[in-house]
């Protein structure tokens, strides 16, 4: 898990962008504002907790702005301010406005993070345009786009929070619905559990079953993966298939099977895990659309991945040569950005086959390229996971870089929480007795 994030941080790139665009240095915004050059600095930074309306105002004027511009400055610095303690007296009807103000920068905040987390969708239609509600400051691009969420991580989650409260259960819907994707690449991040239940209630409270069945097939996901809890994760997959089922959504049905197929495996119930990612797949093969593809090859991984557990590795390599195939033939209205990762994933299983089947040298390249892809991508659980496939394929292999390639596996698995922590300890231990040994 990533560190605690700064309060402020936001108003921070604000305030930066605007005093570049003003042609300020610090020292000069920081004489007509009548602040210090280390205040500015630390504001800047994210360092300052909500800094105070006088200040703001006097920066504001010092830059030059007006009108929405001025307010939203104000917005932003309002949200990382702590509340007023609810006392009596003239003192506390002069801070009645500061709830007013901090919900405005909470919707603001939503409304960013929704149009951020934007930046990751796979459906070229649904990423664009961006609305975010101030396209001179907003993040460009996904690098930008991830630095932010991940910056703003403490205040858009109490924004969605804030949100479910008041029952707007709408926003909730489409602040969720634009993280589906950021997710996989934050995978690490407990919090989706969180995100997911809010739009999993949002959605019931609407009375929308299709919804509802998304929402609880993307917190089987994240109980599955973020949190490893497969009885939730089982219990929240089931709800989804009766959801979907109720609602006529195949897409939503097989995606369900598939989840409630990794919680039993997780379980140990590997037989019915196996029964229900064959109905899954054939549930999606019937379907003719670019998500169905996508939850196909996630399904068809996950299937081989499961054959080779149980002892039948050469089953499994052609079942993931299948999803290879699919992913070099393409998938249209799908980035060749976003068939790359499932074609990592394809390759990080065949490596896996291959190792299994004792063919060490064969399983090293496709290994050593899904680790590649997943680094590009920025995505560390399925970074180290890899990682991990990799050096137990060297050790086995008597490779030179087995030990270096485990020891960081092991480290960054235990730094993610992640389960897999253990089996790369073991296969550290198992290499360094080898060693000693010989």
């Amino acid at each position: 898990m990533r560190g605690a994030t700064p309060v402020g941080s936001d108003f921070g790139h604000r305030l930066r962008q605007l005093r570049t665009r003003a042609g300020l240095s610090q020292e000069a915004l920081a004489h007509a504002a009548e602040v210090s050059v280390r205040a500015l600095a630390d504001m800047e930074r994210g360092r300052t907790r909500g800094p105070q309306r006088r200040t703001v105002q006097a920066l504001a004027e010092a830059l030059g702005l007006e009108g929405d511009e001025a307010a939203r400055l104000e917005q932003s610095a309002a949200l990382g301010r702590p509340r007023p303690r609810t006392t009596d007296g003239p003192a506390a009807s002069a801070t009645l406005a500061l709830p007013r103000d901090i919900d405005r920068a909470a919707r603001w905040m939503l409304r960013r993070a929704t149009a951020a987390a934007l930046h990751f969708e796979a459906d070229p239609v649904l990423a664009a345009p961006h609305r975010d509600p101030d396209p001179d400051t907003a993040p460009v691009g996904r690098d930008e786009a991830r630095a932010w969420l991940e910056a703003e991580r403490a205040q858009w989650l109490d924004a969605l929070r804030r949100a479910h409260a008041s029952r707007r259960h709408r926003e909730v819907l489409d602040t969720a619905e634009a993280m589906h994707w950021f997710s996989d690449v934050t995978q690490h991040w407990e919090q989706w559990v969180e995100v997911f239940s809010c739009a999993a209630e949002s959605a019931r409270s609407l009375g929308s079953r299709q919804e509802e069945a998304v929402h609880l097939n993307y917190l089987a996901w994240s109980y599955n993966l973020c949190v490893h809890d497969p009885d939730a994760a089982l219990k929240s997959a089931d709800a989804a298939l009766t959801a979907a089922r109720e609602c006529g959504d195949g897409l939503q049905e097989g995606w369900a099977l598939g989840y409630g197929a990794g919680a039993l495996h997780r379980l140990g119930r590997t037989e019915e895990a196996h029964g229900r990612l064959r109905k899954s797949a054939q549930c999606l093969a019937a379907q003719d659309s670019p998500q169905a593809r996508l939850a196909e090859l996630t399904i068809l991984n996950t299937l081989g991945t499961l054959l080779r557990q149980t002892g039948r590795p050469a089953e499994a390599l052609d079942i993931h040569r299948r999803s290879e195939r699919i992913c070099r033939a393409g998938i249209p209205g799908r980035t060749d950005e976003l068939i790359a990762l499932y074609h990592a994933v394809a390759r990080q299983q065949i490596g896996n086959d291959l190792a299994a089947l004792e063919r060490w040298h064969e399983a090293e390249p496709p290994l050593r390229q899904a680790l590649a892809d997943f680094e590009a991508a920025e995505m560390p659980a399925w970074v180290e996971q890899a990682r991990l496939d990799l050096g137990r394929a060297l050790a086995a292999a008597g490779h030179p870089e087995a030990r270096q390639t485990l020891l960081a596996a092991r480290d960054a698995l235990a730094a993610l929480k992640s389960p897999r922590q253990g089996e790369a300890a073991a296969a550290l231990a198992a290499l360094d007795q080898i060693t000693t040994v010989g």
